[in-house]
């Protein structure tokens, strides 16, 4: 099974040079950014939203989402 984001990441060349980690849980890929296992992740925008009011001051967003879809990217904010 897999996500829209993990459809766009095999097909693009923007992050070619990226290591790739799937997470069976949601809540997993903000955990790996904000322990530093991760650099990034990239979501559907409202998760990627919900996760920054949840951890208000420790992520970073994306402004403009990424790549023209609905996805959202945050990295921890020191980052």
């Amino acid at each position: 099974h897999f996500s829209s984001p993990d459809l766009f990441l095999q097909d693009s060349h923007l992050l070619s040079k990226a290591k790739i980690f799937k997470y069976d849980a949601d809540a997993d890929t903000v955990s790996a950014v904000l322990t530093g296992k991760t650099t990034a992740f990239i979501y559907d925008k409202p998760y990627v939203m919900f996760a920054q009011m949840k951890y208000k001051g420790k992520l970073y967003v994306v402004p403009k989402g990424f790549n023209g879809d609905e996805f959202g990217v945050a990295f921890q904010k020191q980052d």
